[in-house]
């Protein structure tokens, strides 16, 4: 596996590294929307070295403020929560994903690309 990151996001914008995800949980345990938020913008702070993708991280944190104990999801927390995800996404290395472990369990985080997984949804190249 390469460690590889890619050098621009889904949208064309340069992307500028900051730490190089490993495999394992970001979150677990909970699908609770304000935890989901808080964990995923720092997650995102992190990987990007806090150089990138600064409305939506403002936006997540400004939602917390209006949600701080929610355990539901207001459609404009899902969708912070989904660009969250989507913005992850564009810093996973090659061979690894951002998203839910196997099994529809509530473990989010970074986590290897199984064969299953590549016969789901096939990389383009390979």
């Amino acid at each position: 596996m390469s460690n590889t990151l890619p050098t621009v996001d889904s949208e064309g914008n340069p992307i500028t590294p900051g730490t190089i995800p490993e495999v394992g949980a970001v979150i677990s345990g909970t699908y609770k929307a304000s935890e989901l938020l808080k964990a995923l913008a720092d997650e995102l702070t992190r990987v990007c070295g806090g150089h990138c993708h600064q409305k939506l991280i403002a936006s997540a944190h400004i939602a917390l403020d209006f949600y701080p104990d929610s355990v539901a999801m207001a459609g404009e927390v899902l969708g912070l929560i989904d660009q969250l995800f989507n913005a992850l996404q564009d810093y996973a290395p090659d061979g690894m994903h951002f998203g839910a472990a196997g099994g529809g369990n509530n473990n989010f985080g970074w986590w290897q690309i199984d064969a299953t997984m590549k016969a789901l949804y096939p990389i383009q190249g390979e």
